[in-house]
């Protein structure tokens, strides 16, 4: 399969189906060439998800609360997981918050930066 052949307007999950906009469609499209970039890359079984409680920085997770029900879990596992993360649910957004709510996402950018300091 190449990168031009991939539909991003496939199914996520069985027995959901997505209605993508065009606007999304097309913006997924441009990415789908950068998705194989780790191709070569990969490590079996990485240890991250397991390791995320050594990190040691202010972490902000954005959680889009109309993504698929797995990945919803998975970000609440991950933000209770990392010491200190601020788990902020966007309920407009489904996996692409940055085009469904891109205030809110800079909001919590800026203010994550500004801790930070």
């Amino acid at each position: 399969m190449t990168a031009g052949s991939m539909d991003p307007q496939a199914q996520c999950s069985p027995g959901r189906v997505i209605v993508p906009d065009a606007e999304a469609v097309a913006q997924l499209r441009a990415a789908i060439p950068a998705w194989f970039t780790t191709d070569g890359h990969e490590v079996p079984d990485a240890p991250a998800f397991d390791r995320l409680g050594e990190l040691d920085v202010p972490c902000v997770l954005a959680l889009g609360e109309r993504d698929v029900p797995e990945l919803v879990r998975c970000n609440e596992e991950m933000a209770r997981r990392i010491p200190g993360c601020r788990l902020v649910r966007l309920p407009g957004s489904d996996h692409v918050p940055t085009l469904r709510e891109p205030e809110a996402v800079v909001r919590l950018v800026l203010d994550a930066a500004s801790r930070a300091r």
